[in-house]
């Protein structure tokens, strides 16, 4: 399948991926998540080599429970909408209103909760709330193992996000110019119904299932 003709195949092709190391087995802090953020946008960060040219997307796999934002977190997502870097948040995996996790409540994002696989019904471990702007699928999603070669299934809004990551990549590859805020419109505007969200209606969902083709369509 794709490149390595096995296994899995990446959500959004011909967009190149940068790892930024901020956490250790769901273990760290906000400042390092900071810092890694700013990396990717191209500042110097201590020691670290500088990235040759900066990202177009952030995803922050991450969360902790928090009811506001951090200075330090927001200061950062705004540097990122100024200089037209979109930043996706997973909303949370504690079943609560994502309003209390961060950075899903921080400003100027893009927060995904979870559907089931194959279902638009929301996984039971999902956040929700007012502050979720998508769901995408976040069970059982194939990818790598820590072992090299190997593949696993994973479950998470960690693993919902990068499927709106990806699309947000796909319309910044296809309108360079498009900015952070009309791919996140687009992407809502795009999205389907979730028979879950009484919010959602047809032709204006904004938080329903995640529908890339649909959001590249109205782009």
């Amino acid at each position: 399948i794709r490149d390595n003709g096995s296994s899995i195949a990446g959500a959004a092709p011909n967009i190149a991926v940068v790892a930024a190391e901020a956490l250790v087995c769901n273990d760290g802090f906000i400042s390092d998540v900071v810092s890694a953020m700013y990396w990717g946008m191209g500042e110097k960060v201590g020691e670290a080599v500088n990235i040759p040219t900066p990202v177009n997307v952030i995803n922050l796999s991450l969360g902790a429970e928090f009811d506001t934002c951090s200075s330090a977190f927001q200061n950062a997502i705004n540097l990122a909408k100024s200089r037209g870097i979109q930043v996706h948040v997973s909303a949370g995996n504690a079943s609560i209103d994502a309003s209390g996790n961060t950075p899903s409540n921080c400003e100027n994002v893009m927060v995904t909760g979870a559907l089931n696989k194959g279902a638009d019904s929301l996984a039971d471990f999902t956040n929700t709330g007012d502050t979720v702007d998508i769901y995408a699928q976040g069970v059982d999603i194939l990818g790598l193992d820590a072992v090299e070669g190997s593949v696993s299934t994973w479950s998470g809004t960690s693993f919902s996000v990068p499927l709106t990551g990806a699309t947000g990549a796909l319309l910044k590859s296809f309108y360079p110019a498009i900015t952070p805020e009309q791919v996140y419109w687009f992407i809502g505007q795009g999205s389907r119904i979730l028979s879950e969200s009484p919010t959602c209606f047809s032709g204006n969902c904004e938080k329903g299932q995640l529908d890339a083709l649909a959001a590249a369509t109205r782009a």
